[in-house]
């Protein structure tokens, strides 16, 4: 019976994971000042990027870069996003347009991001 309690406890300890343990959370501003202070989550092993929300999916992992996207069609409106995430500064790069008939939309912004600490 003590080898059973002793089992279990080591298999809670150092069993499987949750998808949680895979998620990194940064904290980022806007370099502007303008927008307010959002979380950027980045789980790697699912390949997606959560900012403020949306969620992006992570097309190219490069050594030091993490390139996502994110794109939907409503009726005769195209909108796409990307983000460029640096690993080594922590700086986030948002590129957005939206294609309405022979109208095209840019959106450019550009973060400062901080790992959050528990």
């Amino acid at each position: 019976m003590k080898r059973l309690i002793i089992l279990i406890t080591v298999i809670l300890i150092f069993g499987p994971k949750t998808s949680f343990s895979n998620e990194t959370i940064f904290l980022c501003k806007n370099d502007n000042g303008i927008e307010s202070e959002f979380e950027l989550k980045i789980n790697l092993s699912k390949k997606l990027i959560i900012r403020a929300g949306n969620i992006y999916n992570i097309i190219k992992e490069l050594e030091n870069e993490l390139i996502a996207k994110r794109s939907n069609k409503d009726g005769k409106v195209l909108r796409e996003a990307t983000l460029t995430f640096n690993r080594s500064s922590g700086n986030l790069k948002y590129q957005g347009y939206q294609i309405e008939g022979n109208k095209v939309a840019h959106d450019n912004a550009n973060y400062s991001c901080k790992k959050r600490l528990i």
